[in-house]
């Protein structure tokens, strides 16, 4: 009697299939106790909390860097405008009486200001029958951020024609010691800060 033998991989005895028929039965109806899927849901929320705080940390920081660099491009600006001897707005002094210009901190905004009236390199709103200084521009700060300066009110100015810095109505790089004029800005409920320095002869610093 001839019997014919099946394919090796294509012949499964019915002991290897009740087998193969009781694992997918007791693979499906295994799943997670109540408890394993509290412990996964923690730990996903858990690192959900830690991607969002950094992420928040990561918008204010940015928003510091972002504030702090603006200044520092609007000092440059009022440094170079006075360098160049640009001409003040509606002003009827001769070129080669101009002041120069310079940027008045408040605790929320600063502005860009050409000294005209008064030779004090600080800058004096219009009063009475004076018009005051030149407003260049202004500028508001975001409102979760503050200018805590070095000084209560505070003028960094620069003087034509070769740009020579003014702190306060004070020149700098004469017979009296230098100082250095400090704008902190600080984000609102944190400790976030950042640290604007600006020496001699103009130099800027950003910490």
């Amino acid at each position: 009697m001839i019997r014919i033998r099946k394919k090796k991989f294509g012949f499964i005895s019915f002991r290897n299939r009740r087998f193969l028929g009781r694992f997918k039965t007791s693979f499906f109806l295994t799943g997670f106790t109540l408890v394993e899927l509290t412990a996964v849901f923690g730990i996903i929320g858990l690192l959900a909390t830690l991607v969002f705080a950094n992420y928040q940390a990561a918008k204010k920081r940015y928003l510091l860097s972002e504030t702090s660099q603006e200044i520092v491009a609007q000092l440059r600006n009022a440094q170079n405008m006075t360098l160049a001897g640009t001409k003040i707005k509606e002003s009827k002094i001769k070129e080669s009486e101009i002041r120069g210009y310079g940027i008045r901190f408040y605790s929320d905004k600063y502005i860009c200001f050409g000294d005209k009236t008064w030779p004090d390199a600080v800058y004096n709103e219009p009063e009475d029958n004076l018009p005051g200084d030149d407003l260049v521009e202004t500028f508001n700060l975001p409102p979760q951020i503050k200018i805590d300066t070095s000084h209560p009110s505070l003028n960094i100015f620069f003087e034509f024609p070769d740009g020579r810095l003014y702190i306060n109505g004070a020149e700098q790089g004469g017979f009296s010691p230098p100082e250095k004029a400090t704008i902190t800005l600080k984000f609102n409920g944190t400790s976030l800060k950042k640290t604007i320095t600006v020496g001699i002869a103009g130099v800027m610093e950003v910490d």
